[in-house]
């Protein structure tokens, strides 16, 4: 676990003799208790200043290789030494009903869900950095979710008897060229939030068989197109047999 996380969440800096260390904060939550710990461990091992970054973890910076294994420790006894920082098991998510009045569904709990699904079933996507998942509870896109490769908002769908599900809109295509152009990602769906999970697993199936060799994942959807991407998702979006639990 200490090499995949060496290899997932570190790097050599410019200035030579120290390293970059990336820490995986999941929904970017750390209560004040454990932030005098942390920063006790960041005065031990790293320099006086740190980072936050955009996906909701932190960058310490001028760590010497020599206090590597010992950073991971004791960062691993604070549950903070997740390997896989910034890849396809790094869920970005807004607070969602949490905290925000705007917001139309628990965004939190599905990235954490998501999370759950890439470690236990998609493990050697902790090593992939192309695909970005990030998730938010209304259109306001402070998840960014705009942005993403498979991107998830909060909506609501209602059925014949005029019953209200929480709901997930599915965005896809979404990311950065590399030259450093955005792309904004594409609506394709919308899917009770329960089944969030299960579009994540046919996207990434459908990505791993047919995808050409050193495609991108925004490369990919456009090559196959919007619809081609609608008509796999579309038995998830029909809840003419929704259960009780989706409500």
């Amino acid at each position: 676990r200490y090499e995949k996380w060496l290899a997932t969440n570190t790097f050599e800096q410019k200035q030579k003799g120290f390293y970059g260390v990336y820490v995986k904060l999941p929904l970017g939550n750390l209560s004040s208790d454990r932030a005098r710990k942390f920063a006790d461990i960041v005065d031990l091992y790293a320099a006086d200043e740190m980072r936050v970054t955009v996906n909701q973890g932190y960058l310490l910076r001028y760590v010497r290789p020599e206090a590597l294994k010992h950073l991971y420790v004791a960062l691993d006894a604070m549950l903070l030494a997740e390997p896989g920082f910034d890849s396809v098991a790094d869920v970005t998510a807004c607070p969602g009903t949490d905290s925000c009045n705007l917001a139309i569904s628990d965004s939190t709990a599905i990235s954490l869900a998501l999370e759950k699904v890439i470690r236990e079933e998609y493990p050697d996507l902790i090593h992939n950095n192309d695909i970005k998942i990030k998730i938010s509870g209304c259109p306001n896109s402070c998840g960014q979710h705009g942005l993403a490769s498979i991107g998830l908002h909060g909506s609501t769908i209602k059925d014949k008897q005029g019953k209200v599900l929480p709901a997930l809109v599915v965005l896809l295509g979404g990311g950065k060229t590399n030259n450093g152009n955005g792309i904004i990602s594409d609506k394709i769906i919308k899917i009770p939030s329960r089944r969030g999970p299960q579009a994540l697993r046919l996207l990434l199936d459908d990505y791993d068989n047919n995808a050409a060799e050193g495609e991108y994942y925004h490369e990919y959807f456009l090559r196959l197109g919007r619809n081609y991407f609608y008509t796999l998702l579309k038995p998830l979006g029909d809840i003419v047999n929704a259960k009780p639990a989706e409500y």
